[in-house]
């Protein structure tokens, strides 16, 4: 008997020992992909982010390109019409790149913390499509008003810097 009383303690024994180690094992595993989770949410923040902080000194240069244009479109003469088309089209092109800029920061929370991990990855691969347009449109306008810049004569160029100045 009283060998069965010792075989049935050492078994619960083992069984309690087991029992806490798997506990353990799901306790761990359970923080471990929480924490990974946590990890991606991060990481793909930060991306959106490095897109933000890459384009935002851009919107001093687009204001900057924006009264240069209007200058020079002031001197376009009216025989000119596809030029003053295209001036326009340009000047058009940095305001909705600027007005992009704009809505996506005024637009852009980062996710309640009690939001569900899928939710949180869900939403910040959007802002990071977002974000990733607007900045591929801020570079594609900037590129194009950089090209009537080197066709406009200095003399403009230097009123719109005078304008910059003050």
């Amino acid at each position: 008997m009283l060998n069965l009383l010792y075989n049935f303690y050492y078994h619960s024994q083992m069984i309690k020992n087991q029992l806490v180690t798997l506990l353990f094992i799901a306790f761990s595993v359970f923080t471990s992909c929480n924490n990974d989770d946590k990890i991606t949410e991060t990481k793909l923040h930060e991306q959106v982010m490095d897109v933000h902080n890459e384009i935002m000194p851009k919107m001093a240069e687009i204001n900057r390109l924006k009264r240069q244009l209007i200058s020079y479109n002031k001197t376009i003469s009216d025989d000119s019409v596809a030029l003053r088309v295209s001036v326009l089209d340009a000047i058009s092109s940095l305001s909705k790149s600027e007005d992009l800029m704009s809505d996506w920061m005024s637009n852009y929370k980062y996710p309640n913390q009690e939001a569900k991990h899928e939710e949180m990855i869900q939403y910040l691969k959007a802002q990071k499509d977002t974000i990733t347009s607007v900045s591929n449109s801020m570079f594609m306008s900037l590129a194009v008003a950089q090209g009537f810049l080197k066709n406009m004569p200095d003399s403009i160029k230097g009123e719109s810097s005078k304008t910059d100045k003050k």
